[in-house]
């Protein structure tokens, strides 16, 4: 039994170390955050149609550069989904988008420009669970990325609860255990 619950231990872990996988391409970029609905504790997960995404990052050029992003959905190995049409997973435009929400820092001994998007926004709204992957471009060059953040969507549609127990005789409490499991499917 320990092992199983080990098992889904490492699961877990596993699971939400594959989340972290934001990139950032250009050495002038820095302090990339992605946070799902100001919960900075938390993995950067979204329940489909409740909630947003904040992605904010720094350029320590200082200059105005007009940046664009796409959005990809992936598969569970963050590799891009070959199956499915943006039509399918995405409502407005995956790609093209502008990152308009720009401040020049005021006062600082250095010097850095802010960018700041939020998921959903005018521009797109996912309508489909998964892995996604947000690729910023520079709009001069839209070959190199910038960076990337990726975040998970999920749509909860059913709970499953595990509870684990120790027996209540002593002498077999370490090697047997009870396991109360709870579905529910609505």
């Amino acid at each position: 039994m320990r092992r199983i619950l080990l098992a889904l231990l490492l699961t877990t872990v596993c699971a939400s170390l594959h989340a972290q996988r934001h990139e950032i391409f250009d050495e002038q970029i820095r302090t990339l955050q992605v946070v799902a609905n100001n919960d900075w504790l938390s993995m950067p997960v979204l329940k489909l149609n409740e909630g947003f995404l904040d992605i904010d990052f720094d350029d320590f050029t200082h200059e105005y550069r007009r940046l664009t992003y796409m959005i990809e959905h992936c598969e569970a190995d963050w590799s891009v989904s070959e199956s499915l049409f943006e039509s399918e997973y995405i409502v407005g435009f995956a790609s093209g988008n502008t990152i308009d929400d720009v401040q020049e820092s005021l006062l600082a001994d250095f010097l850095y420009t802010h960018y700041h998007l939020q998921i959903p926004n005018s521009n797109c709204r996912l309508k489909l669970s998964g892995n996604y992957k947000l690729t910023v471009y520079d709009d001069n060059d839209n070959e190199k990325p910038v960076l990337t953040a990726c975040f998970m969507v999920v749509d909860p549609k059913m709970g499953v609860g595990l509870k684990a127990t120790s027996n209540t005789v002593v002498d077999v409490n370490m090697a047997h255990q009870q396991v109360a499991m709870e579905v529910n499917y609505n």
